[in-house]
């Protein structure tokens, strides 16, 4: 489909609505769709935005695809590169259709995003006389409804595909849904379920009496191919049955009186990125441009590592001066409070990396993105150093000493540094401004600032970068009913640092 509307672009920018519309419609000739049939919601390309329930912001559908976070997704928005102008002969369907069908598809990369499209939420609101049917999945779909974020655990009901709707759309799902037509799981062979449960994947449940109550119609019914089950040992939707099962509750709804009109709802708006994805690449090639990296390989590597990471920007890499490999005989760095492999020198403003770190895409990721982080900090510390031990105290105290201000290199302006110190659980000296002091039991390690805001940026990108930190950082998914009163201060503590790198290091939107 890409290419079919590719085709005829000769030009370097983005396809118009009436190129999208000529490539889907060579797509649907291919694939034997009557012409007209197929409409694009629009031309404008748009970024998505997933935010989780711990907080957590990522930026991209691919790599919200390939996260793992343990998490339920809470909401779903979209950037667009542009003003997006939805398809008006969409709309015009969607205003004079008898029955509108919201087909299963992925709920926050596929069903949301088109919703989410201004202007084609106030459609199908406008058409007080279509049936509008939502088929439920059949499965859940790791990455996006695999985790349930009413109950905090891996499951998830038919319910919560619906409150994902009112959670996400302005308004609510007021005029969107009349019934949701799910599987009959009673029909499903044992066996079959047992082979997905194997493979970490469950039915999706339908709730009928929490459905009912969001003011939805439940029906059930047996939609899954019956004749592929013994021969394949898996279940698909079955076309002509779903097709069945919507005509069966249409011709059994359609004589219902229409709805009275409803009070105007908040409409649906759109998020402008800064940058395109094409755009905030060639900025990126630019900042680079002028970083020393010798090695091309590793220059493409470190290119790539932008490209995954879509929430990064050019002023990311404002206190980088390029990037070196170290050799293991020459590694000098101390493995007193960490393992990683690669560290940010603020007096030469390099990034360096150990050699063994150019052994796999993974390693080197993980590695250069605390680094970068690192760098983010910057050198903002005069000095630093462990305070004579006190006999018999059973506790040593790490001291720090802030450069002026005037003499800092750091993302962080004066009043965010002395929050970020706060979070990292540094304690200021009295009457003395630029001293901070951490005291730690005898025998016990900590994270310093500059390491733990390395690992905490990187863990925000991607908690596989840092699977140390994603186990502490699990508590942000219990409630604090179900902690130990110091579990409810730690979590309270990582909720902040949280939001600190969102808004103030990522800057990522509210």
């Amino acid at each position: 489909m890409t290419a079919a509307i590719f085709r005829g672009v000769r030009q370097w920018r983005a396809p118009t609505q009436t190129e999208v519309a000529r490539g889907l419609a060579a797509a649907a000739t291919v694939m034997g769709v009557p012409p007209g049939r197929v409409h694009a919601a629009t031309a404008t390309p748009g970024t998505l935005i997933y935010e989780y329930a711990n907080g957590v912001v990522a930026t991209g559908q691919a790599r919200a695809a390939r996260a793992r976070r343990g998490c339920a997704v809470q909401r779903v928005r979209i950037a667009f590169a542009g003003t997006p102008r939805a398809n008006p002969r969409l709309l015009a369907a969607l205003r004079r259709a008898d029955l509108i069908v919201y087909a299963p598809g992925s709920l926050y990369s596929s069903m949301l995003p088109v919703l989410l499209t201004p202007g084609v939420v106030a459609a199908i609101r406008a058409n007080r006389r279509a049936l509008k049917v939502l088929g439920a999945n059949l499965w859940i779909q790791e990455g996006e409804t695999d985790m349930s974020f009413r109950e905090e655990s891996r499951g998830f009901w038919v319910s919560e595909l619906i409150e994902a709707y009112g959670r996400n759309i302005p308004g609510g799902i007021a005029g969107l849904f009349d019934v949701v037509l799910a599987t009959n799981l009673d029909t499903v062979p044992g066996s079959i379920i047992r082979n997905y449960a194997l493979e970490d994947k469950h039915p999706i449940h339908l709730d009928r009496a929490r459905v009912a109550s969001l003011g939805v119609m439940p029906v059930e019914a047996s939609l899954f191919a019956g004749d592929r089950w013994p021969r394949e040992a898996m279940i698909h939707h079955d076309p002509a049955r779903f097709a069945a099962a919507v005509r069966t509750v249409y011709e059994g709804l359609r004589q219902r009186p229409r709805k009275a009109s409803r009070a105007a709802l908040p409409p649906v708006t759109a998020r402008r990125a800064a940058l395109s994805a094409a755009a905030r690449m060639d900025a990126l090639r630019a900042a680079l441009a002028g970083k020393t990296i010798a090695a091309a390989a590793l220059r493409q590597a470190v290119e790539d590592f932008f490209w995954v990471n879509q929430d990064l920007q050019p002023a990311h890499l404002a206190y980088v001066a390029g990037v070196r490999v170290v050799p293991d005989a020459r590694w000098l760095r101390s493995r007193e409070w960490d393992n990683v492999l690669g560290y940010y020198e603020p007096a030469t403003r390099f990034i360096m990396l150990h050699e063994q770190t150019l052994r796999s895409r993974d390693a080197l990721a993980a590695n250069f993105a605390v680094a970068l982080g690192e760098s983010l900090l910057g050198r903002y510390i005069a000095r630093k150093w462990w305070a004579p031990p006190v006999p018999g105290a059973g506790m040593q105290t790490y001291e720090i000493e802030l450069r002026p201000p005037a003499l800092r290199e750091t993302l962080l302006t004066p009043g965010q540094l002395k929050t970020y110190l706060r979070l990292a659980e540094m304690q200021p000296r009295a009457g003395e401004p630029l001293r901070y002091f951490r005291p730690v039991p005898q025998g016990m390690g900590f994270l310093p600032c500059g390491i733990l805001f390395g690992l905490t940026f990187a863990w925000m990108l991607d908690n596989s970068y840092v699977p140390a930190l994603d186990f502490e950082m699990h508590m942000l998914q219990w409630p604090a009913s179900r902690l130990l009163p110091y579990q409810v201060r730690r979590r309270s503590l990582h909720q902040e640092l949280v939001g600190f790198f969102r808004t103030v290091v990522l800057r990522q939107p509210e």
